[in-house]
């Protein structure tokens, strides 16, 4: 869904790479696929998102090791729930920026951001009317103390990829911001 992010910071001369959490996209298997999930019942729908989303860290972690030794200046961005991965990431690794794209966070994560990662520029994209995910992104931003922290607010409910959709310049806005912060 975001190759286009990927190739246009490519373009740029910034390496990228965008994976696919255990159970979206390319990474699902009988074991774990959302779709299948979402079919469950309550209880067994929170029992078997625990068990796919245990691996999320480590996976991403991984994905960092594989480049971290091709760049020097780091940057993440969490779109939907790879926010809350995104702000493990930066905790625990060399990150220059982060950024959260339709990401709602739960108090303890914006916590976390706050008193570990709001020193770092951080870009929040957020639609006014995508529940949670939008306070969410409105604290985030009150937690941000970089001068080069920025919130960009859509009208309309649209969360990921439908977002990048309703505005053709987005992806190019989320490359720019990406280039000029991790160049500084």
């Amino acid at each position: 869904m975001y190759n286009s992010i990927g190739q246009q910071l490519a373009k740029q001369g910034v390496h990228a790479l965008s994976i696919d959490f255990r159970g979206f996209g390319e990474s699902i298997n009988e074991e774990f696929s959302v779709e299948k999930i979402q079919k469950l019942s309550q209880e067994q729908r929170r029992k078997a998102w625990r068990a796919m989303s245990v691996h999320w860290p480590s996976d991403v972690q991984l994905a960092y090791d594989y480049l971290k030794n091709k760049i020097s200046n780091k940057g993440v961005i969490g779109a939907s729930c790879g926010g809350s991965q995104a702000i493990t990431l930066a905790e625990n690794n060399a990150i220059k920026l982060i950024s959260f794209f339709s990401s709602g966070q739960g108090e303890d994560n914006i916590e976390r951001y706050k008193k570990i990662l709001g020193d770092k520029p951080t870009l929040i994209i957020a639609s006014e009317d995508d529940g949670g995910t939008y306070t969410s992104a409105q604290n985030l931003f009150s937690a941000a103390n970089n001068k080069h922290s920025q919130f960009i607010a859509y009208k309309g409910a649209a969360h990921g990829y439908p977002l990048l959709d309703s505005d053709p310049q987005l992806a190019t806005t989320i490359v720019r911001w990406f280039n000029n912060k991790l160049t500084k």
